[in-house]
């Protein structure tokens, strides 16, 4: 893995006028491509860059995103019929709109002398945005009533429900309330195992190599999914290359639950075997 660092340094003199984009009401939906390729990237940079492991779990949350942005950009791009531009603007607009009155419920309660901003004329605008957006929806025959599908219903039809149920899911649980991910952060020592110091920390070389991991599988999969609308030079293509290759070689791919984990009595040994196919896996690919 430690080769991903120097791929991703080597990738940002090519990458950085990429990241430009002109705004406009006929390329709201490019530019949102093109910010969430950022991230990923930038993610990825961090998580590759940063010496103390001690924080990786706090990062591994924001796969989460990088995830829900892969799976919604393809599915607008595979829905050729819909007005992507269209149904992202009038979405980020109910989404100011929605946010903008959650703040205000807020600081009435806890803050009331701060000034906050409000959407003029919210009800209307909101009315507006949300017909305009059902009107899209009703082009690919999707329920009036939704503002937005799910994520699961967009992972389904832009052909990635295995990324969703492994990688969003999994991520999901570092964001909500989960008790194998708190309990898992609990280590006792061998003179009493039931006495458990509890801290992300226990956890971080762990958290590191998924973050590096599955931060690469996602970057890989951006270039491959938006190569035309990102407009990816070969110089760039060819190292994303690399960086599948790397991946695809390692024997032992991160797991949502390990046998450590789980004080597998064989864990050692299966290590050693997943090793052991995974090598083989390579000699008959290269023959």
């Amino acid at each position: 893995m430690e080769e991903l660092a120097t791929i991703y340094e080597f990738l940002k003199k090519d990458l950085k006028p990429l990241f430009w984009n002109r705004f406009s009401k006929d390329n709201i939906f490019n530019c949102h491509i093109t910010s969430a390729y950022s991230k990923c990237y930038e993610f990825n940079v961090l998580v590759n860059k940063e010496n103390d492991i001690s924080n990786s779990f706090f990062y591994s949350p924001a796969l989460r995103g990088i995830c829900e942005d892969v799976i919604v950009l393809k599915f607008f791009k595979k829905q050729t019929k819909l007005n992507s531009n269209k149904i992202i603007e009038h979405f980020m607009m109910i989404q100011l709109i929605d946010i903008s009155d959650r703040q205000k419920e807020f600081f009435l309660k806890n803050n009331p002398q701060q000034i906050v901003f409000e959407y003029p004329n919210a009800g209307k605008v909101r009315e507006e945005n949300t017909n305009a957006i059902k009107e899209e929806w009703l082009k690919i025959g999707l329920n009036r009533e939704k503002v937005f599908p799910s994520t699961s219903q967009m992972a389904t039809d832009s052909g990635l429900v295995e990324l969703y149920n492994y990688l969003y899911s999994a991520t999901s649980d570092m964001v909500h309330f989960s008790p194998h991910v708190l309990m898992r952060a609990g280590w006792s020592k061998k003179d009493d195992e039931f006495l458990h110091e509890f801290s992300t920390k226990n956890f971080s070389k762990y958290y590191k190599l998924f973050n590096q991991f599955y931060g690469a599988y996602l970057f890989v999969l951006f270039n491959e999914s938006f190569k035309k609308e990102l407009k990816i030079p070969k110089a760039i293509v060819e190292l994303v290359k690399q960086i599948k290759v790397i991946i695809s070689d390692e024997y032992r791919w991160p797991e949502l639950i390990t046998f450590e984990e789980m004080n597998h009595p064989d864990a050692h040994k299966i290590k050693t075997i997943n090793m052991i196919r995974k090598i083989k896996a390579r000699i008959r690919g290269k023959n």
